[in-house]
Order: C-alpha cells, then sequence, then structure tokens
C-alpha cells in the first residue's frame, strides 16, 4: 500500500470510524485523536496490514487499532 492509497482509505474511512467511536466513549474530539492515532499505527505496519487484507479480502484492522486506542482514552480523563 502506498502513500496515496492510504491517504484514500483514510478519507473514506476516518468520519465513519470516528463516530463509531465517538458512540463507544462519548468524547468527539477524544474520539478524532484516537481513530488519527490508530491510522499512525497503521500506516507503520502497513505492510502487515496489506498482507493481512489480501487474505480476508478487506480491512477489518479500521475498527480493531480504534476500539484498543478507546480504553487507554476514557483512563487519561
Amino acid at each position: 500500500m502506498d502513500e496515496r492509497e492510504f491517504d484514500d482509505l483514510d478519507t473514506a474511512s476516518f468520519t465513519r470510524v470516528t463516530a463509531q467511536l465517538y458512540a463507544m466513549i462519548g468524547d468527539r474530539d477524544e474520539a478524532q485523536e484516537c481513530v488519527q492515532e490508530a491510522f499512525v499505527r497503521a500506516w507503520a505496519h502497513r505492510r502487515q496490514l496489506e498482507t493481512a487484507r489480501r487474505r480476508r479480502g478487506s480491512a477489518p484492522w479500521r475498527c480493531s487499532p480504534t476500539s484498543h486506542t478507546a480504553p487507554a482514552a476514557s483512563r487519561r480523563e
């Protein structure tokens, strides 16, 4: 996955994933921060994610990293 493809994925997914996380934690700013952090982590591990995406035919990781950052967000309060 190159940078353009990743940007396209980010653009296509950011709002939806942020809304899902906002529903979980109730803080829109914190949800956006968590999603941004998840995408930074995803970019750092893009080769492994691309391999997994090819095997599964989708990108289920989008919700997994954000659900892992949500508990950390609630601990910061």
